[in-house]
């Protein structure tokens, strides 16, 4: 997510998961279960796209789960969480699980506050009215996990390694793909908050979006039209207004290419 956001953007343009939320009832911040509302979990843990997880080296036991959905040889993907199918089931606390320390520090005792978005979009909302994408508010974010940056950055040193043909590039955007697609975090609703009409903003709507956000922020007039463009009644215009607003990205260069790294970092969570 470095040196390839130009190409990111060219391709796009002409282009044109494992685990549950850990509900259920089950103890919130222990280990493959709900974070708690504000992102937190237990000592030991981590929040890593909504569920509670070691701080180790993903596809390890207790650890996260590899972004397919799968583990090191012998273990299992449960909930996020890679697990020993042979370990016995883990002992319950000795209070039956109202012990403080299962809960963050300062709660004292009161349930955890919501996600910042309450899952209802009432703060991921940004004023379109003036159709110009714009970078996601902070209530937005993330919404990718560490472990799918850590695998998109694995996708980036196997390009560098290349001769970077078409056949290479088709290979990353393949691997980088599957990431994005396979991310268990959870999607929220980004709404428009002059209609109140909103989307569902996932991993990989909120990697992609960032060239419209880029687009917008150093050539917002070829991006509009671009953006208006109708393939199906006049493909030939398009594909010019298209050319044109790739000309201007290029043009920008590097400042455009900082800016969709940067937008792009946000989206994911911190390791």
């Amino acid at each position: 997510m470095k040196n390839f956001a130009m190409v990111f953007t060219v391709f796009a343009l002409v282009a044109g998961g494992c685990g549950d939320d850990g509900g259920g009832g089950a103890e919130q911040g222990t280990l493959g279960n709900a974070c708690y509302g504000n992102g937190t979990c237990n000592s030991g843990l981590s929040c890593n796209g909504g569920i509670c997880v070691g701080t180790g080296e993903p596809g390890t036991v207790g650890n996260a789960c590899y972004p397919n959905g799968t583990c090191n040889m012998g273990l299992e993907c449960a909930s996020g969480v890679c697990v020993d199918p042979t370990a016995p089931p883990p002992p319950p606390p000795e209070d039956g699980g109202t012990d403080a320390d299962a809960r963050p520090p300062g709660m004292d005792g009161a349930p955890p506050p919501p996600p910042p978005d309450g899952g209802t979009g009432t703060e991921c909302a940004a004023d379109m009215s003036d159709d110009v994408r714009r970078p996601y508010p902070d209530a937005c974010l993330p919404r990718c996990s560490a472990a799918t940056g850590a695998t998109i950055a694995a996708c980036e040193a196997a390009l560098e390694m290349t001769m970077f043909t078409e056949e290479d590039f088709m290979a990353f955007f393949m691997c980088a793909d599957t990431a994005l697609r396979s991310d268990p975090t959870p999607e929220v609703v980004f709404e428009d908050s002059t209609t109140g009409e909103g989307v569902g903003l996932n991993c990989e709507f909120c990697y992609g979006g960032v060239y419209d956000i880029c687009n917008d922020m150093f050539c917002l007039e070829q991006s509009r039209t671009a953006r208006g463009c109708d393939f199906e009644t006049d493909a030939d215009m398009c594909e010019g207004e298209y050319r044109a607003l790739e000309m201007c990205v290029e043009t920008i260069g590097l400042p455009h290419s900082e800016c969709v790294v940067e937008q792009q970092g946000r989206c994911f969570a911190s390791m």
